[in-house]
């Protein structure tokens, strides 16, 4: 109704961004599936468990700069080999309807990060980046982790589960395992810090890198290889270097988890 396109009558045009209209219908879609979908389910149940919706996951607590910047450390340096496992897991035999499928997610990626300007980056910015941090923090970290916990009473086990559920959901096999880790490092730094803030920070710092890459690529005259750091033989020492960066910070991380600001009251 907003942008002219029947996509109950032709569903197939979702798969056309060049199309009139579609990208913006795309862009809405996406705003109201973080908001529908993670963001208001989180806020009715954080209500119905605890009658607060910050003090639930601790968003009343704000973590000190220290843990804000050793994630978003963590995820910088994890980059390489995160995009090695990614490779890996490309390598994996996949049925021809999972081949597709990614195709036409990699489609549709590629079109959320065609960034003509610095208002389609800003815009970029909040639908792949922050909306998302947001909303999936709170309701796999926020909400399903400590029902995983609780249920096995291992915070390990609810932690990994949690995890091998974020990824599944994304339905994007081809990318599964990167995905999954990345997940488990969320929930890590969740549990530790007692404050959903530093997987926020994570996350946002692991999408919006990809946001920010992909404007230097298009703008800046950064080399398309860029976006794969890590992928090629080559760069295997690019991927031990990183590794060993991202264990520091999160030893780092794990040893000064208590330091946070004082709790703000909401």
């Amino acid at each position: 109704m907003l942008f002219d396109v029947d996509i109950f009558r032709s569903p197939e045009l979702l798969n056309s961004p060049e199309k009139t209209g579609v990208m913006n219908s795309l862009r809405t879609m996406q705003v109201l599936q973080s908001l529908g979908t993670f963001i208001l389910p989180y806020a009715v149940y954080a209500l119905l468990v605890s009658g607060s919706i910050f003090a639930y996951a601790g968003l009343h607590k704000t973590p000190g700069v220290f843990l804000i910047l050793m994630s978003a450390a963590g995820m910088i340096c994890l980059v390489p080999f995160v995009n090695f496992v990614a490779t890996c897991n490309e390598q994996l035999p996949f049925p021809k309807w999972v081949i597709d499928s990614e195709k036409q997610a990699a489609a549709l990626t590629k079109a959320f990060l065609q960034m003509p300007d610095i208002g389609s980056l800003f815009l970029s910015f909040l639908i792949v980046a922050v909306l998302p941090a947001i909303g999936e923090e709170c309701i796999f970290r926020g909400a399903l982790q400590p029902l995983f916990i609780r249920l096995f009473r291992n915070h390990h086990a609810g932690i990994w589960l949690t995890a091998i559920v974020f990824s599944a959901v994304h339905m994007q096999f081809m990318g599964f395992f990167p995905r999954m880790l990345l997940g488990a490092l969320f929930g890590y730094w969740y549990h530790w810090s007692g404050t959903l803030w530093t997987s926020i920070t994570g996350h946002l710092m692991n999408n919006g890198f990809a946001v920010l890459l992909s404007f230097a690529i298009q703008h800046a005259g950064l080399p398309v290889s860029a976006d794969t750091l890590g992928a090629s033989t080559s760069d295997l020492w690019l991927v031990g270097v990183g590794l060993i960066g991202a264990v520091l910070a999160i030893i780092a991380f794990y040893r000064n988890r208590e330091i946070q600001i004082p709790d703000t009251t909401v």
